[in-house]
């Protein structure tokens, strides 16, 4: 896509610049044009050259850390982690997601399966879904990313707080390989 529109949903800032900190809430805009990415947030638009990452921090409110939510994605789901936007050369954004294997297993398992599978069921994908992913990061060492968020790895669409046992299932399962 030539833009995405963000919600961030956390403290996050731009290359891990203290002096470029967005709080909670705020609204960005990144579009592409000529190789180059453009932030808009609160009226000011920036050239950010063809690449930058969204660093995610903790929040100073004790709150959880939150994440991103993208608007162009298919659900409308929290992204926990960083972000790097590239200029894909093409006319389009490239999107990389640093996320915790926890964290991305609530949005791995909901979509492999469902959340009204029964309880054991969902605890079983959960298991089988870290070695998977350990196993595709440890064989893509020399890509810019570890899996796809399709079928040609795991389906991974983000995490839905309203999907209760399946963030049982990853919780009562945690670090089980």
């Amino acid at each position: 896509t030539p833009a995405l529109g963000l919600t961030l949903d956390g403290v996050y800032t731009v290359d891990g610049d203290a002096g470029f900190r967005f709080t909670r809430g705020t609204e960005v805009t990144i579009a592409e044009g000529g190789g180059e990415l453009y932030l808009s947030a609160g009226g000011l638009t920036i050239d950010m050259g063809s690449s930058f990452t969204l660093k995610r921090h903790a929040p100073e409110d004790g709150k959880e850390p939150g994440g991103i939510y993208i608007h162009e994605s298919e659900k409308d789901n929290l992204f926990a982690g960083d972000l790097k936007l590239s200029s894909n050369g093409s006319g389009g954004i490239e999107s990389i997601l640093t996320i915790q294997v926890e964290d991305y297993l609530y949005g791995v398992v909901a979509y492999e399966m469902s959340n009204s599978f029964p309880l054991e069921a969902l605890k079983a994908q959960a298991i089988a879904a870290r070695p998977y992913a350990m196993r595709a990061r440890a064989a893509n060492k020399t890509k810019a990313y570890d899996v796809v968020d399709t079928t040609a790895d795991q389906v991974f669409k983000g995490f839905d707080p309203a999907l209760t046992n399946v963030i049982k299932a990853v919780d009562s399962t945690r670090g089980i390989v």
